[in-house]
C-alpha cells in the first residue's frame, strides 16, 4: 500500500501497533529497516511526538515489522 506515493510498514509490539513511511534519507529519527527499506517512525497514538520519535516503552524492543 502507498500513501501519498509513500511506502507503509505497520510496526507490531506486544499490545501496541504503529506505523512507519519509507520518507526521504534526510528525514532523522527512529527507523527499522525491512527488505531494504527503511521506514521511518511515525505513531499516530504518540500524542504530541514528532515524526521518528518512538514511546519510550518500545524504544529497546525489536517490532514485528509487516508492508502494507
Amino acid at each position: 500500500m502507498a500513501l501519498l506515493g509513500l511506502d507503509v510498514a505497520m510496526f507490531s509490539y506486544k499490545g501496541h501497533v504503529a506505523c512507519g513511511v519509507a520518507l526521504p534519507s534526510s528525514v532523522t529519527g527512529d527507523s527499522f529497516t525491512h527488505d531494504g527499506t527503511r521506514y521511518v517512525m511515525c505513531d499516530p497514538t504518540y500524542i504530541g511526538a514528532p515524526i521518528g520519535a518512538t514511546m519510550p516503552k518500545y524504544r529497546d524492543v525489536e517490532p514485528l515489522i509487516t508492508k502494507l
